[in-house]
This record gives structure tokens, C-alpha cells and sequence, in this order.
């Protein structure tokens, strides 16, 4: 890496700069791992919470957290990519070049939300009957899961693409606060309303 850069060795790389370096990627690193660590505390209280309205729930539960990763798997690439690619620019100095990049990158998520949404609702159904292996009581709540699968999709990918995208550009404490509000209030929160409401689908 060294020498395929201005560097020509050790020498040239202060013991400041190294230090800087480490600072600001360590700086960087606990945002990751902070927002990282906002969804397993969320899935604990969701878990919790669901397991008390009962065993249709939890098999629902069973068949979202099956199916959102696998579906979640090219958002994540996309982010991945976006925050490179925003990262370049941002250092390059190249403003006009972040806003296009925040905003295909938005609308590739659009396009792929799209196109896995509508197999999922012409054949929700058939693939819940298919998820829950017989077990009949989960059905009405896969299968709403299933019609509601643009939204869930869409919305976290923007919550990656955002999550992700702004430390590249300097932002990571919005980055942060982004994450934590939407973990941490929205989706528990939801799961809390249905708990105290007694009622799953709401």
C-alpha cells in the first residue's frame, strides 16, 4: 500500500498523521458499531414482546426474520458501494457528485424494492402457506407481512444507504441519531403499540 502511494516509506508517515488516522477511523468505527448494536437490542424487546401475544405471532416472527435478510442482502450492496463512491467524492471535493450519488442510490433501492415486492404480493398467499409449513393460526399475519413488504424494504434500505453514506461525508453523529431514533423508537415502538393493543397486524 505504501509504495503504491505518494509515500516512498515509513519515514514519510508521521507518527501524528498515524495517530490522526487512527483517531478518525476509530471515531468512525463506533458509530458502525453503535448503530450495530441498536438492532439486536430492538429484536430482544420485539422478541419479548411478541412472545406474550402468543404462538402465531412467534411463527410470523419466525418467517420475517428469514425472509427480510435474504432480501435485505442487495440493499446491503448497494450501501456498501454508495458509501465508497460518496466517500471519493467528498474528498475529491466533487459536491455535484454526492448529491447524484445519494440519489441513484435511492433509486436503485426503489427499483429493487419494486421489482421483490411484486411477486411477494401476487403469490403472498402461496408463499405463506409455503413458510409456515401448515400452521394455519399465522397465516392472516404472514400474508400482511407479505402484501407490506415494499414499505419494510424500501424504508430500511434508505435506512442503510443514510446509515452508512453519511460518514463518509462527515456526518456520523446524524448517521447515528438517524439509527437510533428509527430502531430504537419507531420499529421498538411498534412493536410496543401492538403488544399494549394486544394486537399483532396493528
Amino acid at each position: 500500500g505504501v509504495r503504491k502511494t505518494r509515500a516512498t516509506g515509513p519515514r514519510n508517515l508521521g507518527v501524528g498523521k498515524i495517530i490522526k488516522a487512527a483517531a478518525n477511523i476509530s471515531r468512525l468505527a463506533w458509530v458502525t458499531s453503535s448503530t450495530a448494536t441498536f438492532w439486536p437490542i430492538s429484536g430482544i424487546v420485539a422478541t419479548y414482546l411478541i412472545s406474550k401475544l402468543g404462538d402465531a405471532e412467534v411463527a410470523t416472527m419466525g418467517v420475517i426474520s428469514k425472509l427480510q435478510p435474504l432480501i435485505m442482502i442487495p440493499v446491503w450492496g448497494l450501501s456498501a458501494v454508495t458509501t465508497v463512491l460518496l466517500s471519493k467524492a467528498f474528498v475529491q471535493q466533487q459536491q455535484g457528485q454526492v448529491g447524484m450519488i445519494v440519489k441513484s442510490g435511492y433509486g436503485l433501492v426503489l427499483v429493487w424494492q419494486t421489482v421483490v415486492a411484486l411477486p411477494f404480493i401476487v403469490f403472498a398467499l402461496p408463499v405463506a402457506r409455503f413458510m409456515l409449513g401448515g400452521y394455519e393460526d399465522a397465516l392472516p399475519f404472514v400474508v400482511t407481512y407479505l402484501m407490506i413488504i415494499p414499505i419494510t424494504v424500501f424504508g430500511r434500505g434508505m435506512l442503510y444507504l443514510a446509515v452508512h453514506g453519511l460518514p463518509a461525508i462527515e456526518r456520523a453523529r446524524t448517521a447515528m441519531a438517524i439509527d437510533a431514533v428509527y430502531v430504537l423508537l419507531l420499529h421498538t415502538g411498534c412493536y410496543w403499540v401492538g403488544y399494549l393493543f394486544n394486537d399483532f397486524n396493528l
